[in-house]
């Protein structure tokens, strides 16, 4: 037993030779690696991923919106340097801790799956006088962009209020990796111009027609597809 653990067990760990998880790395073997190493590892993995020895070790404090103001605050404190989302924590999941820098993913293989945690301080705000319109404005826009984020990447977005509510969401995110089906798509002009060429993701009879779905009471269902709205097709250069 312990030589299967040991793998995985190595793969969340954090090294002190950072300095911000000096205080940490401690409390993570203590609060999210042990409680959780006889059980799923998918438990543990979620208490690592939310630990915050784990979320400074890979500079998840760093990922900021584009085009946020906190975003313009620090470019002017950074001589004008783009700050942006930092992209570590959610790379080294895939790459270290769980499927592997072999698994042969790309980068349009990736479903982004968002998830909004501005409610509370909204609710805050509008409870204590704080939300004015242009404020107001801010968390509409910030919510918009992920839900363009997911929904270009056929994903989904969710926005809690509650940290009680947080479980639910990664257990629906799990439900949709576990459902999903990956379709391969060819272009019939092949077109090579750069460009953005949406398509459209339906199911349907063998007839042809509208698929209906029913459950073993006989009772329709519904559902829904989610997937990419399209492709970015590679713009070509001389001689091609």
């Amino acid at each position: 037993m312990p030589c299967q653990l040991y793998p995985q067990v190595v793969r969340v760990a954090v090294s002190i030779d950072k300095n911000l998880v000096l205080g940490l790395a401690g409390s993570l073997e203590r609060e999210a690696i042990r409680p959780n190493v006889l059980g799923r590892f998918s438990d543990m993995l979620l208490a690592v991923e939310r630990h915050p020895a784990m979320l400074l070790y890979l500079d998840n404090h760093l990922s900021v919106g584009p085009h946020s103001k906190a975003a313009r605050l620090l470019e002017r404190r950074q001589n004008g340097r783009r700050i942006g989302i930092n992209e570590n924590l959610a790379r080294e999941t895939l790459e270290l801790h769980t499927l592997g820098v072999g698994a042969g993913y790309t980068q349009s293989d990736v479903t982004i799956f968002c998830i909004g945690l501005s409610r509370a301080f909204q609710n805050f705000a509008d409870t204590n006088g704080g939300m004015g319109s242009s404020r107001r404005m801010d968390y509409l826009q910030a919510e918009n962009q992920l839900k363009t984020f997911s929904q270009e990447t056929g994903g989904y977005s969710w926005f809690p209020q509650f940290a009680g509510e947080m479980p639910d969401v990664f257990r629906n995110v799990a439900a949709f990796l576990r459902h999903q089906y990956s379709l391969s798509y060819s272009p019939s002009n092949g077109a090579k111009d750069g460009k953005f060429h949406k398509l459209r993701v339906e199911l349907v009879a063998p007839d042809g027609g509208p698929l209906t779905v029913m459950d073993q009471k006989g009772k329709k269902q519904k559902f829904q597809v989610y997937a990419r709205e399209g492709y970015q097709a590679p713009k070509g250069g001389v001689g091609d």
